[in-house]
């Protein structure tokens, strides 16, 4: 399309914002209503009978390359099992530190107003927490 002159069709895409940066780089009108995912959807059902290089099966080998490949970058997937479980733990152990200090807190300041003999409990008590 040359600039300066309008186009007389319209791009159906399935997602909004890769039609907003089509638009916008290439000033190609981009449209997206429920035709047009209708339209994409029955092209994904039928994607095997429509490209005959294809064989059965290799469409689902590929989405489930890409969700393998997709979950390891996410979970960021280290070769080191043991190290990661390690670190795990370690990180688990803080955590069990953290919650008993906030819970043995919260417990004198309940009941230190209430039950005086608490209170002299938690003075022998926080020096160990600590």
């Amino acid at each position: 399309m040359k600039p300066g002159k309008s186009s007389s069709f319209n791009l159906g895409v399935s997602e909004e914002k890769l039609g907003s940066a089509i638009q916008e780089t290439l000033g190609i009108k981009c449209e997206r209503n429920q035709m047009i995912l209708e339209l994409v959807r029955g092209i994904r059902l039928h994607f095997e009978k429509y490209i005959s290089a294809l064989k059965e099966g290799d469409t689902e080998r590929a989405q489930r390359g890409l969700a393998h490949s997709y979950s390891r970058a996410k979970v960021k997937f280290n070769v080191h099992r043991v190290d990661n479980m390690i670190i795990q733990s370690i990180s688990l152990l803080d955590q069990i530190d953290k919650d008993l200090n906030t819970f043995a807190m919260r417990c004198k300041e309940w009941y230190s107003c209430t039950f005086l003999n608490f209170q002299k409990l938690f003075q022998t008590i926080e020096p160990l927490l600590s």
